[in-house]
């Protein structure tokens, strides 16, 4: 895994410290001046809060709303959250360890650099072999959802983080998504495409459909402040889609660190927690790293994504995490994708037919399999998954599924694989399911986030 120059720092909960930038005189007072001895052997090095667009005041606010209306959600202190900034990648590690060794310290672990999680990107001509959407086995059975209330996402609302896109393609313009925080890359701009199409491609002349084409909202938010993805910045991007979402809405995380996911951070983790608590499914790519997720220690000496029994992981986030297959049944382990216990769904993660575009003028180019891949592609599929289920929840009984009983009915209604990546849905079964169903578990009806 690449490192980058920042660390991610959390004091206890307890300690007091202004929530503000270069507030190493104010550590000194509390570590024996720990700073000013860190400053010596570390020439450069500079401590910045976490959250820089939301003030503190808003921050607590934010949190104290999403915990008065979940009781089983206890908050940390966000305001303990803090970025080192190294002067060099090389100098990280050892940043990192001093910093533990502070007794205010909770964790101080070294970030690492952001990737979106596909293969190629983009591509040419036109091939309508959307299989992904195909009766199970082969595919999750969309088609089979559109002939339902609610099946093609209608009343749902969805924010993808990741950094670039086309917004203004000809597969999705009739939605109008606008990017709501962040600032566009141009050179990721057929990836996020490419998402999109997979998730809501509206019906037109193009022949292209996305798992949820009738969706009700689609907006986008990037992880950048205009040189390229920043690990730091991730936190911040998901508190601010907590703020625009409602519950039942989906959040999908298509960024990857270290080829891991992004929760592997322990900040990113933090937000994500604040996020399913507000009661948004966030749907999480697992990553391309070709590891058993199993063996990742965190923050806290916890195995995080083991899930020693069915239901929950170790430390659950309560995302939803997707890993990667083939195409063809039985639908094995794209060779890249990360495994393990804690996976609850995969997809397709390659030849996976959407939308494409090279540059701002390309508007209506698709890709040409298998140019959209690996957990990107199968993290996308699985949100048109969720915003599908969510329309057909909301149409039968009036409101939306939380995050773990949406996960629970995506991660068990579908195809099995025979590796550790979990299930892929069977939109189908879930209309089976639904139809004969009194009653499913759901959200308040009068819990709404957006003020």
């Amino acid at each position: 895994m690449a490192l980058a120059s920042r660390i991610s720092v959390k004091f206890h909960d307890h300690v007091a410290l202004p929530y503000a930038d270069d507030i190493g005189p104010e550590i000194d007072q509390q570590t024996n001046d720990g700073w000013k001895k860190l400053m010596q052997q570390f020439p450069g090095v500079r401590i910045r809060r976490t959250f820089r667009t939301i003030s503190a005041t808003d921050l607590k606010l934010r949190v104290n709303r999403v915990a008065a209306n979940n009781p089983d959600y206890h908050p940390p202190e966000f305001l303990t959250l803090f970025v080192v900034v190294c002067p060099t990648v090389a100098t990280v590690q050892n940043v990192a360890s001093a910093i533990k060794a502070w007794s205010i310290v909770e964790f101080a672990v070294p970030q690492q650099t952001p990737t979106l999680p596909t293969g190629g990107l983009g591509g040419t001509g036109l091939n309508l072999s959307q299989g992904y959407e195909d009766p199970a086995p082969l595919g999750i059975n969309a088609r089979c959802a559109w002939g339902e209330n609610g099946g093609d996402g209608a009343g749902q609302a969805i924010i993808d983080i990741e950094l670039g896109w086309t917004l203004d393609h000809d597969d999705f313009a009739i939605h109008n998504p606008q990017l709501l925080f962040g600032t566009h890359e141009e050179l990721s701009r057929s990836h996020g495409t490419s998402v999109l199409g997979v998730i809501c491609a509206a019906k037109n002349a193009s022949g292209l459909v996305g798992i949820a084409p009738n969706v009700n909202s689609v907006n986008v938010m990037s992880y950048s402040e205009g040189a390229g993805g920043d690990p730091a910045l991730i936190p911040e991007t998901i508190v601010q889609a907590v703020q625009r979402l409602d519950k039942g809405n989906v959040l999908l995380l298509e960024v990857e660190l270290g080829f891991m996911p992004c929760e592997i951070d322990p900040q990113c983790l933090l937000a994500i927690e604040l996020a399913t608590a507000a009661y948004i499914t966030v749907v999480e790519a697992a990553g391309n790293g070709t590891q058993n997720l199993d063996n990742f220690t965190n923050a806290w000496g916890q195995h995080q994504f083991l899930r020693p029994r069915p239901g929950t992981r170790t430390r659950d986030s309560k995302a939803i995490l997707v890993a990667g297959a083939l195409p063809a049944v039985p639908h094995v382990k794209e060779p890249l994708s990360n495994f393990g216990s804690g996976i609850d769904c995969y997809a397709w993660a390659r030849d996976v037919m959407t939308s494409a575009s090279a540059s701002a003028g390309d508007k209506g180019s698709h890709t040409v399999p298998p140019e959209f891949s690996l957990t990107s592609a199968a993290s996308a599929i699985i949100a048109g998954a969720a915003l599908s289920v969510q329309g057909m929840v909301e149409a039968k009984f009036g409101d939306r599924l939380k995050p773990e009983p949406l996960r629970a009915v995506l991660s068990t209604i579908g195809t099995p694989s025979i590796d550790a990546i979990g299930v892929m849905p069977d939109l189908c079964a879930v209309v089976a399911k639904l139809a004969s169903a009194s009653s499913l578990p759901h959200v308040p009806t009068n819990l709404h986030i957006v003020t």
